[in-house]
C-alpha cells in the first residue's frame, strides 16, 4: 500500500510519466478484449461446424463423433466375425477330410476285406457302382479305385450337404467321373480347374495334404494305366488304396495327378456361406463338427478297426 501511495505521488509530479502509465493499461486492455474476442470465435466456429453433416452421417451436430465411433466399432466387429468364419471354416474342412472322409474310407475298406470272391464282387457293384453311377450299368469284376472314393464323398454329402457343389450327377453320363480315373480328371479339370495338378513337381508331392487324391502310373490297371487313392497321412508319406485294399507308403515318382480335396471342400464351402450374414454362416458352418480328436496316424486308425467286419 506504502509503494502504491508513493507511485502515485511521483505520477502527480512527473506528467510524462501518468502518460505513459495510461497508455500501458489501455494497451493491456486491447490485449485482454482481444483474446477474450478470440476464444468467443473459435466457440463460435466450433459451434457451427458440429451443426454441418459429416460424411456417412445422417445425424447432427455432436452426434457426428458419436456415429464414428459406432463406425469404427461396427467395422471392429465386422472384422472379428469374419475371422471367426474363417477359423471355422478351416475348422470344417479339417473335420471333412479328417473324421469323416478318413473314417469312412477305413469303414468301406474294412468291409471290402472281410468279403472274397463272389459275395466281395457283388458288395461292391451293389454299393459302388450302382450308388454313384445307377445309370452306367458297370459289370461285376470292374476296377473301383475310383468308385469307392466317390462313395466316401458321396456319403459326406448325403449327410452334410457340403459338397453339393462338387457332386457329378450319377443319374446322366456326368456321372462316368465317379467311375473313371480319366474321366475324373476330365471332371476335375473343368468345374474346378483350381483345384486339379496335372503333371505335379517334386515340390508339388513334397507339398501334398491329408486327403489330397492321387493318380499314380499303374501296369496293373489295363484299362487306363492310372490309380487312384488319397492321401491318409502326408506327414508319413501314406495312402489308402482301394482295388488292392491297404495303407501304405504312396510312391511319389509315380503320381501323374493331384486333387486337391481341401481346395474343393473350401470352394463349396465358401459359395455355400456367400450370400449368409456373418452370424447365419458361423452357425453353418459349425453345426454338427465334433471336438473329437481325429486319427492322426495310419496305424492308430488300423489298429482301432482291426477286427471289426462292419455293415452298412
Amino acid at each position: 500500500m506504502q509503494q502504491k501511495n508513493s507511485n502515485d505521488g511521483q505520477l502527480r509530479k512527473n506528467p510524462q510519466e501518468r502518460v505513459k502509465a495510461v497508455k500501458t493499461r489501455i494497451k493491456k486492455q486491447k490485449i485482454a478484449l482481444l483474446r477474450s474476442l478470440k476464444r468467443v470465435s473459435m466457440y463460435l466456429a466450433l459451434q457451427c461446424a458440429a451443426t454441418i453433416p459429416q460424411a456417412g452421417n445422417s445425424l447432427l451436430g455432436t452426434q457426428a463423433s458419436a456415429s464414428g465411433y459406432n463406425n469404427r466399432e461396427a467395422f471392429a466387429a465386422e472384422v472379428n466375425a469374419k475371422a471367426q468364419v474363417n477359423e471355422a471354416l478351416q475348422k470344417r474342412k479339417e473335420w471333412l477330410i479328417k473324421d469323416k472322409f478318413f473314417s469312412k474310407l477305413v469303414q468301406y475298406q474294412n468291409i471290402v476285406k472281410s468279403k472274397s470272391g463272389m459275395d466281395k464282387k457283388n458288395y461292391i457293384k451293389q454299393n459302388f457302382f450302382d450308388v454313384v453311377y445307377p445309370v452306367g450299368g458297370i459289370p461285376k469284376g470292374s476296377n473301383y479305385c475310383v468308385a469307392s472314393v466317390m462313395r466316401c464323398l458321396y456319403d459326406i454329402n448325403k449327410e452334410t450337404g457340403d459338397l453339393d457343389g462338387f457332386m457329378p450327377n450319377g443319374n446322366t453320363v456326368e456321372g462316368h467321373s465317379m467311375v473313371s480315373c480319366p474321366k475324373l480328371k476330365e471332371y476335375v479339370k473343368k468345374n474346378f480347374p483350381d483345384c486339379i495338378i496335372e503333371r505335379p513337381t517334386k515340390a508339388d508331392k513334397a507339398n501334398l495334404e491329408d486327403g489330397d487324391i492321387i493318380l499314380s502310373r499303374s501296369s496293373r490297371n489295363t484299362s487306363s494305366g492310372l490309380h487312384l487313392t488319397a492321401v491318409y497321412n502326408s506327414r508319413e508319406g501314406v495312402e489308402i488304396s482301394f482295388n488292392s485294399e491297404g495303407i501304405r507308403p504312396y510312391k511319389a515318382e509315380n503320381i501323374e495327378t493331384i486333387i486337391k480335396l481341401g481346395k474343393i471342400i473350401d470352394t463349396c464351402l465358401k459359395e455355400r456361406i456367400n450370400q449368409m450374414d456373418s452370424r447365419s454362416a458361423l452357425a453353418s458352418l459349425e453345426a454338427g463338427v465334433k471336438n473329437n480328436d481325429y486319427q492322426l496316424t495310419a496305424m492308430a486308425v488300423n489298429k482301432s478297426v482291426r477286427g471289426q467286419n462292419a455293415q452298412m
